[in-house]
């Protein structure tokens, strides 16, 4: 019998948490719902979910900084869930590493729809394009460092890469 794909929740709302938690239930996927940073570390911790809906703003670590602090150590697909919807916030959010973006109000369908798809695009990679196992690359002065997916240019002004960016970098290793 197949494992059940483990999604996990982050918002600090409790319905919007209970709502997904019970939907989400309902079509076959195992749920854990959390209210913030802390939750959301621990649960990593405890069992690896195979997605994670996170909330961009949050009292205490916004959405962004958890998200940017994931990908640091891990390529889990993330979905930014938010009530911040124009044009900046969802180009930030994706940058910051977020695979996908769906603003408040949202249709749990369309959430589930792109949940598969972060999955089904997770799933299809490859493995030799998979986040290297070092911890920084040098090239011609500049450094790449991998945990913080950052790179760092001669003159130390460090920039930080979106995900598509910092694969690409990382495959030239």
């Amino acid at each position: 019998m197949p494992t059940q794909d483990h999604i996990l929740v982050v918002d600090d709302d409790a319905e919007i948490r209970a709502l997904l938690r019970e939907y989400l239930q309902k079509q076959g996927y195992r749920v854990t719902a959390v209210a913030d940073g802390k939750a959301l570390r621990a649960a990593v911790e405890t069992s690896q979910p195979d997605v994670i809906v996170l909330d961009l703003m949050m009292p205490g670590e916004d959405g962004l900084s958890l998200c940017r602090g994931l990908r640091a150590h891990s390529d889990v697909p993330i979905i930014m869930l938010t009530a911040r919807g124009d044009e900046t916030d969802r180009i930030v959010g994706l940058e910051m590493g977020a695979d996908d973006y769906l603003p408040k109000p949202f249709s749990p369908r369309e959430l589930l729809a792109r949940i598969k798809s972060v999955l089904r695009r997770a799933r299809s990679v490859p493995d030799n394009l998979k986040q290297p196992d070092a911890g920084s690359y040098r090239f011609a002065g500049w450094m790449l460092d991998v945990a913080t997916r950052n790179l760092a240019p001669p003159d130390c002004v460090v920039v930080p890469l979106s995900g598509t960016e910092f694969r690409l970098l990382a495959r030239f290793e």
